[in-house]
């Protein structure tokens, strides 16, 4: 049987979800990486930055606990 972490098998329900969950991560983490480039260059202040954030995290369900979570930009 192909596992793909933790018994969860593939071609499973839970696979999709994982698989979603890690492309919300991912649009998240690039779309704060083009935000924290924006930061350094003075294009946007600290306070911006983190509101937007906030938002994105939001938008892409990722939780404030969570281990991807960007807080410091």
């Amino acid at each position: 049987a192909c596992v793909l972490f933790k018994g969860v098998l593939c071609g499973s329900k839970e696979k999709k979800e994982v698989i979603n969950y890690y492309e919300q991560v991912l649009r998240y983490k690039t779309t704060i990486k083009t935000a924290a480039k924006m930061l350094e260059q003075g294009i946007i202040s600290e306070k911006e930055f983190a509101e937007f954030e906030q938002e994105i995290a939001e938008k892409y369900g990722i939780k404030s606990d969570s281990l991807f979570r960007n807080i410091a930009g």
